[in-house]
């Protein structure tokens, strides 16, 4: 049996709250929805995804069809999911089963807010094995809280027409940072090139998936960091790699990203060049003239980068009072039936070997299997723990100050980040979180 620590609130990006009035009046519909109809002789799943429109729908259905007197009840949500979820879970009134995000689960999972799940994915394993990217990305404690469903790592799309035109080979095997850098007068308007074709070279990454692809480390240790070792050179030439890009011109502004969408900007031409992962492609299908393919992401000349991803899976309620019904929707979830309709909307990308190699086969860029091969190995975050995204936000704030204060010695915004992340690990050792 695996112990897991009391419940109680963690700091996070989210602004989690230990009070239901905390979360605010807006949560209050949403909160609602966990008050069904009761019908007799009727089970009732209620099952809360972030997906689009209509797909979750269908994979109810056709559970529901095979499994009669089961009702699944859902609750779809775009924007702000982990806050509303949150405040169900403050009242203890969270969905049965829920779908979460590499981001935030471990705080969920610190407060024991899942039931274990580590027997079913040890037979999913068995009948079709997972990519052991997405199991490392969900492991807890030992075990799983979480079954992982949908992962991709980040690759580099291309607009094949302008870098062709640039006498660029794309897709390119491999490719460094400092190569990447070197491009940049040729695809920059606002660096200073009239004739450009673009008006930047490309958008990097958001920063702390660019730490990890650039080589740099926050952490000794993922799942249980004891030490902070981000005070290194690669995290200073990272900091300096940032700044050059973004003073020259090259790289698009965090503010216009944010405002605009950096898949956007690549899908209408503003930028040669997008780091992204395959969730990237349904905005880019908007555009039927653009011709695009995927290349691997970019690392240092040090050979130290490791490719950014992301995993989503599905964890289950330890407050359920149907837990063998959960379990069973999950394992259908996974199934090849049921994961075909979310495989054809082009809304995940598998973590099962077999459905991996089934989805290559579909229509889509030529170099597809990019997103998957990272999944294979590597690092794809600055950990894998509680608190994560506060971690990310100390990241952030630190690569925006290198852009405020362009007089700063990057040296000092370095020693700066180590001290905020020394400090947060304090913090999370002295709750018992770490």
């Amino acid at each position: 049996m695996r112990v897991r620590p009391l419940p109680f609130p963690v700091l996070s990006r989210f602004r989690y709250s230990n009070t239901l009035a905390g979360a605010g009046a807006a949560c209050l519909a949403f909160l609602s929805a966990g008050c069904v109809p009761r019908e007799e002789g009727v089970v009732r799943l209620r099952v809360s995804f972030w997906s689009p429109p209509g797909l979750e729908e269908r994979v109810a259905r056709e559970f529901e069809a095979s499994h009669p007197g089961v009702k699944i009840d859902l609750l779809i949500t775009g924007g702000r999911y982990a806050e509303k979820i949150q405040s169900m879970i403050v009242a203890s009134n969270e969905p049965d089963v829920m779908m979460v995000h590499d981001t935030f689960y471990h705080d969920w999972a610190a407060r024991n807010v899942f039931g274990d799940v580590t027997p079913l994915v040890h037979e999913l394993d068995t009948e079709d094995p997972f990519m052991p990217m997405p199991l490392m990305t969900l492991r807890s404690d030992g075990g799983f809280d979480a079954v992982p469903f949908s992962t991709t790592a980040m690759a580099t799309f291309g607009n094949l027409e302008l870098l062709a035109a640039a006498g660029v080979a794309f897709p390119w095997t491999s490719m460094t940072w400092e190569e990447i850098e070197a491009l940049a007068p040729q695809f920059s308007r606002y660096g200073g090139n009239p004739d450009s074709p673009t008006s930047y070279l490309c958008a990097l990454p958001q920063e702390p998936y660019f730490l990890v692809a650039f080589g740099a480390r926050a952490f000794d240790d993922l799942h249980h960091p004891t030490r902070v070792v981000v005070d290194s050179p690669q995290t200073l030439e990272a900091i300096k790699y940032w700044r050059r890009m973004h003073q020259r011109g090259w790289a698009v502004p965090r503010s216009t990203v944010l405002d605009r969408g950096e898949s956007e900007l690549f899908r209408d031409g503003h930028v040669a060049l997008l780091f992204e992962a395959r969730a990237s492609v349904r905005i880019l299908m908007g555009n039927p003239d653009l011709k695009w393919d995927v290349a691997p992401v970019p690392a240092p000349a040090t050979g130290d980068g490791k490719v950014p991803s992301i995993t989503v899976g599905l964890a289950i309620s330890r407050r359920t009072k149907h837990a063998d019904l959960a379990r069973e929707y999950i394992r259908f979830y996974l199934s090849d039936e049921a994961m075909a309709i979310p495989l054809a909307a082009g809304h995940v990308v598998p973590t099962r070997r077999g459905q991996v190699a089934r989805w290559l086969q579909q229509p889509m860029a030529e170099s597809a299997e990019t997103f998957v091969r990272p999944l294979e190995s590597g690092i794809s975050a600055v950990a894998y723990s509680p608190g994560r995204l506060e971690v990310e936000t100390l990241i952030r704030r630190r690569f925006e100050q290198s852009l405020a204060e362009p007089d700063l010695p990057a040296e000092h915004i370095v020693a700066g980040l180590a001290a905020d992340l020394q400090a947060w690990l304090e913090r999370m050792q002295e709750k018992g979180l770490l």
